[in-house]
């Protein structure tokens, strides 16, 4: 899904807790439900203003336990 600009002021971006310690590995997640949708946000967070993707809720709870038991590099 397309989020528009005045959708994306609405989000609050928070750092995720599966980012890097360094800083080179940052990703920002946000929850949809403040325009009204359901599912969640995500952002590469050095690139403010940049790209960012909508997932459903079945699919983020998927990837974080995919990426929880270390099989994203």
């Amino acid at each position: 899904m397309k989020l528009s600009p005045s959708q994306l002021a609405l989000l609050h971006f928070f750092k995720s807790s599966y980012s890097g310690n360094d800083q080179s590995q940052c990703v920002g997640v946000a929850p949809l439900a403040p325009v009204g949708l359901d599912g969640v946000a995500v952002q590469d967070t050095k690139l403010e203003g940049g790209p960012v993707i909508a997932v459903a809720p079945t699919a983020f709870k998927t990837f974080v336990g995919y990426a929880a038991r270390g099989c994203v590099r």
